[in-house]
This record gives structure tokens, C-alpha cells and sequence, in this order.
């Protein structure tokens, strides 16, 4: 009962986004983090009303286990969306240009692996390790900031010596950047 408005706010997200930057409501990236999400809370309650029964659980190593498995998920599928305005890494700086957002979700994506298997190990591990599991959250939620702004400040043109890659020119060939909104 309590997922069917999360279930409801996810179908209407892609009808909210403003013209030209739409999200398909079966695109895979939208897809498999609403999934997600959806069976991480299911995930919860089910944690809620075992402990409620009284069988012993660990609650603080089963929630940062499954918050790690979520954010590891949300950075499987981070690299897939398309440039929108409610889902992803959104500063200023992807909003406005398709290059920014596609190499920010790119390099977004193994933080927030690495992040959500740091959180999967600490909760495995016990309560010693809780500030560890805090940086590898801090640096995957602050890490595609700075790299999206530090893209921005090199300018149209100017990509990391990484991106002159043949792979990379490939994986991009068809995207052209975007002035303005």
C-alpha cells in the first residue's frame, strides 16, 4: 500500500519535464532506478515488520547493506538517462550542455558503485567502520559536482586528455552540444 504513490509520482515524472528534455517512461536508466528504488522500500518495510515480530535484526548493518546495494544500482544505471531536470546528476552545468551531463553520469557512476559497495562491505562489517561508509558516500555525491564544474570551466572544446580516447569518440559520435534550452 504505502509504494503505490511512490509507484505513482515515477509515472508522472516523465510527464513534468519541460520540452526538450523529456524523459521516456520506458527508458532503461528511468526504469531500472525506479525498480529500484520501489524494492528497496519494499526491502524496508519487510525489515520493519520482521523486527516489529520480534525476530533479531541488525538493523544499522541491514540498512547500510541495502542503501549500499541501492546506491550501487542507481550508479549501474546513472550513465543511461537522458538530460532531464528530475532525475541524475543535475547542476547547471549538465542541464545546459548534453557533453557535461553524458561524461559527468559517466564518471558519476563508478563513485556511486564504488560508494554503495563501500556501504555493502561497512554494513557487512558492523557498526567500526561508519565513517568510512560516510566519505565514500561524501565523495560520490560531492566528486560529479566538482567534475561537472571543472568540465564547465574548460569550456566548449577543451575535454580532459581521457575523453581524445577512440572509445570515447565513439561512444559520443552522434551527440552535438546544446547552447541553449
Amino acid at each position: 500500500m504505502a509504494l503505490t504513490p511512490d509507484n505513482g509520482l515515477f509515472q508522472i515524472i516523465p510527464a513534468l519535464s519541460p520540452k526538450g528534455y523529456g524523459i521516456e517512461p520506458a527508458n532503461s536508466g528511468f526504469v531500472g532506478i525506479r525498480t529500484a528504488i520501489l524494492v528497496l522500500l519494499a526491502l524496508l518495510n519487510v525489515l520493519i515488520l520482521f523486527s516489529a515480530l520480534g525476530v533479531p535484526i541488525a538493523m544499522d548493518s541491514a540498512i547500510s547493506i541495502a542503501f549500499g546495494g541501492l546506491l550501487a544500482v542507481l550508479g549501474w544505471f546513472l550513465d543511461r538517462l537522458p538530460r532531464n531536470f528530475f532525475v541524475g546528476i543535475r547542476t547547471p552545468w549538465t542541464i545546459v550542455d548534453e557533453d557535461n551531463w553524458t561524461r559527468t553520469h559517466r564518471f558519476g557512476k563508478w563513485l556511486f558503485i564504488a560508494a554503495g559497495l563501500v556501504m555493502v562491505v561497512g554494513g557487512a562489517m558492523g557498526a567500526s567502520v561508519y565513517l568510512i561508509v560516510a566519505f565514500a558516500v561524501l565523495v560520490a555525491a560531492v566528486g560529479p559536482m566538482v567534475y561537472s564544474y571543472v568540465i564547465y570551466r574548460r569550456g566548449p572544446g577543451k575535454a580532459c586528455p581521457a575523453t581524445f580516447t577512440p572509445h570515447f569518440r565513439r561512444s559520443i559520435a552522434g551527440f552535438t552540444r546544446y547552447s541553449e534550452p
